[in-house]
């Protein structure tokens, strides 16, 4: 007991020390764990936004190639069926018509709408699938006419109302493309 007397003083710096040292090595554990936590949520929020930018950029991107190739579709379509009305009102002969349908025919653009569309705008494949469903429908009613066998005004009246379905869906596609880009664009 003298012993412990006489370094009692010592004993109590001594665990005094050792107990700070614990506390302090304690403590800038835990900062050093928070610190490496918030460095990792930063960093991840950072990955997460990098991502979403790259996300907007390329759906920006495709959503303006969509467009361009509904327009090039249209035109291309709007020149076809100029060709078979014409023909129709007996304005051109049949060669003619095919030498003008050979002439503007976009075969690349209407695939490439079919590999964008159902990848980018899945919500849009069905109306896409509406307007190819009315252009066939218009160039069945152009050659299956015959200016000596069909009935030309109930044919050009067909004829015009796919006709202008198949622009209507064009237009709508076309509208719902231009809003998501607008909202990507404000983003």
């Amino acid at each position: 007991m003298e012993w412990f007397d006489k370094n009692a003083t010592a004993l109590i710096a001594a665990g005094a020390a050792l107990l700070s040292a614990l506390i302090a090595g304690g403590f800038a554990i835990l900062g050093a764990w928070l610190n490496n936590r918030q460095n990792h949520q930063g960093l991840k929020l950072q990955i997460d936004h990098e991502k979403s930018k790259e996300s907007r950029r390329v759906l920006l991107e495709k959503g303006e190639e969509v467009f361009a190739c509904l327009t090039r579709w249209a035109n291309s379509s709007r020149h076809h069926l100029t060709a078979h009305r014409r023909y129709m009102h007996g304005r051109i002969d049949e060669n003619e018509r095919d030498a003008l349908i050979k002439e503007y025919a976009d075969p690349e653009t209407f695939y490439r709408l079919h590999i964008l569309i159902p990848i980018y705008f899945p919500e849009l494949h069905e109306r896409l699938s509406l307007c190819g469903k009315y252009l066939e429908r218009a160039n069945r009613i152009a050659y299956q006419f015959h200016s000596e066998l069909s009935d030309e005004d109930a044919d050009l009246k067909s004829f015009s109302d796919a006709n202008k379905r198949f622009r209507e869906n064009i237009a709508l596609i076309k509208i719902h493309i231009q809003k998501q880009l607008v909202s990507k664009v404000s983003e």
